[in-house]
């Protein structure tokens, strides 16, 4: 989790609109079924020109030193385990079940 953290800072440093001072941070918000979920605070220093554009260009710095470093984001799997059936589930009804 510390490498994940640091690389988030890393890319937001990296990103010319946002600022040195406050630096920027990276909090660790909660955990999900298969996931740490961290959020990066940064200040940037003209807003009037737009914010999304400066989180894009953040979040992908972090996709690509992520890749670099070798973190992987884990993505939801589930197992479905089937215990019995009964023999006529997923058979076409027949012709004269309507009768």
């Amino acid at each position: 989790m510390a490498l994940a953290i640091e690389l988030c800072k890393r890319a937001a440093n990296r990103v010319k609109r946002v600022l040195g001072s406050p630096v920027p941070t990276c909090l660790v918000t909660g955990f999900g079924d298969s996931s740490v979920d961290l959020e990066i605070r940064i200040w940037i220093k003209d807003p009037m020109n737009g914010c999304a554009n400066v989180k894009n260009e953040v979040l992908l710095g972090v996709w690509d030193l992520f890749h670099e470093h070798g973190v992987q984001i884990p993505y939801p799997q589930r197992d479905l385990h089937v215990k019995s059936i009964a023999k006529d589930v997923g058979l076409p009804p027949s012709p004269d079940a309507g009768t």
